[in-house]
């Protein structure tokens, strides 16, 4: 990792082609990710951009509001049959695909559906004439080593109170979201559950003592990921030695 967004490394002078391109013939660039460590640690190398990770005007930007989710709705149920009404379709796709804030100071305004769960759905409904018998997609199941990852570095830094298992206990958790880190800190509580959050496992749901408060943003994430998180855990406290 060091050796790729350090010195010469391909990601370190990529982004430094990029930058130097901005004399020339690149005028704007919109790069997109999972997580803000990489971009934290080319900061150097790529010193010119702007992060809206968390910015309330972009908000509205990754996914479907309601109101989008209902006018798709009700195209589709002049040109198809549909065997349910618009509201009770909303009904059954709210738990499992909205909820999802992407921005503190939107928290209480505008929720998002996943947009890839809402296509699937409408996509299978229109060509069965029913809710489909599994409600998740599976492109959207996230890399399984990369949660292994997350739960070796909970374990490191919070032997006694896993933050994970606050989670799926308690059903929210609080912290301080971070913008970027560097790979090195990727331990510190704070950085853990940004990370979390940047995985589109936590969402903004208000604020707690002060603090960013994060809950799991719906049915979809929870038995998912979660369930396989707190199974993973589990396993991890009777094999932990297998993960060293």
């Amino acid at each position: 990792y060091t050796d790729e967004t350090h010195k010469t490394g391909y990601l370190r002078a990529f982004f430094n082609t990029v930058k130097s391109g901005t004399d020339s013939s690149i005028e704007r660039c919109f790069i997109t990710g999972v997580s803000p460590v990489t971009m934290d640690d080319l900061t150097s190398g790529f010193n010119i951009g702007t992060n809206y990770s968390l910015s309330s005007e972009f908000n509205e930007m990754m996914g479907f509001t309601e109101d989008e989710v209902r006018q798709m709705l009700a195209y589709y149920s002049t040109t198809c049959h549909f065997n349910h009404s618009i509201d009770e379709i909303i009904e059954i796709m709210k738990p499992w695909y909205d909820n999802y804030c992407f921005a503190p100071e939107s928290y209480d305004t505008t929720t998002m559906y996943n947009s890839n769960m809402v296509l699937y759905f409408v996509k299978n409904y229109i060509l069965y004439g029913k809710v489909p018998r599994d409600m998740i997609e599976d492109n959207i199941r996230i890399d399984y080593e990369k949660l292994r990852m997350l739960i070796r570095k909970d374990k490191e830094f919070s032997h006694d109170a896993s933050i994970i298992q606050t989670l799926v206990s308690q059903g929210y958790i609080a912290g301080e979201l971070k913008r970027g880190f560097p790979a090195v800190s990727i331990v510190d509580p704070d950085n853990f559950i940004s990370l979390l959050y940047y995985f589109g496992m936590l969402t903004v749901s208000g604020t707690h003592e002060g603090k960013t408060k994060l809950t799991i943003p719906n049915q979809v994430v929870r038995e998912q990921l979660y369930t396989y998180l707190l199974n993973t855990y589990n396993e991890a406290d009777l094999n932990f030695s297998n993960y060293e």
